[in-house]
């Protein structure tokens, strides 16, 4: 019997969904990759979950790549949690090496009495005093406050790393990677049984490329076969 088409089927492998559990045990998790890699997909089904039900869960895409536009933001978030921390932040100012050690103190203060989750999505890392930012993120000390950055890249000091001191979880664009394994059970889960030489041709096509296959599956859903041109004639 042939499976129904659902073409708008969302498929997290395993190991990537595994990695994310971490984002509840730690302060920070920031999630690295270019755009057209899921990222803003698998989180919306990961907070999908019924274990967040009761959570208080904050969210915002950031379609600006203004680091004061995202700390605003996060002061007005935090604002909820714990009023007269998130209002000294913001006397702070956004995170620098001049005000670091002062953010650092405000945040190890900071309180939060039920579960919270707080998603700045869709963040650009090489934007001037992100690092920072990233930085500044990991330093609160509330054991029920979970802060994740989704960001297209990092910059390459990673500082965020070295100020966080252990303290950021961090996932990189390798697990969002699709394997072979990973495009059958996608293409399955959207209704479609490939061969093993179309799947042999959609793994060299696609490269493991989330969005790449999901045109892919577009594709073949109306012609029965893989478009091997160039990506742009997918996406017109």
């Amino acid at each position: 019997m042939a499976l129904k088409l659902n073409l708008q089927a969302v498929y997290i492998p395993e190991r990537l969904a595994d990695d994310f559990e971490n984002i509840k045990k730690y302060p920070l998790t920031v999630i690295e990759a270019p755009s057209g890699f899921g990222k803003t997909t698998a989180l919306t089904e990961f907070f999908a979950g019924k274990c967040f039900s009761g959570a208080r869960i904050l969210k915002r895409t950031f379609f600006t790549q203004s680091v004061v536009d995202c700390w605003q933001w996060l002061c007005e978030a935090l604002s909820g949690t714990d009023r007269i921390c998130a209002e000294t932040l913001e006397r702070c100012g956004v995170p620098s090496d001049e005000n670091m050690s002062d953010i650092r103190e405000a945040m190890g203060e900071l309180e939060c009495e039920s579960d919270t989750y707080i998603i700045l999505d869709n963040l650009l890392g090489t934007a001037e005093g992100m690092d920072m930012l990233l930085a500044a993120l990991s330093c609160h000390c509330a054991g029920r406050l979970h802060i994740v950055a989704s960001v297209q890249s990092v910059s390459e000091k990673n500082s965020f790393r070295i100020h966080s001191g252990g303290r950021a979880y961090y996932i990189g664009s390798e697990e969002f990677v699709f394997s072979r394994e990973d495009l059958r059970r996608y293409f399955k889960a959207a209704g479609i049984v490939l061969t093993e030489p179309e799947l042999t041709e959609l793994d060299a096509i696609t490269g493991g490329w989330i969005f790449a296959a999901y045109l892919q599956l577009m594709f073949y859903a109306k012609n029965k076969r893989f478009e091997k041109g160039i990506l742009n004639s997918l996406i017109e």
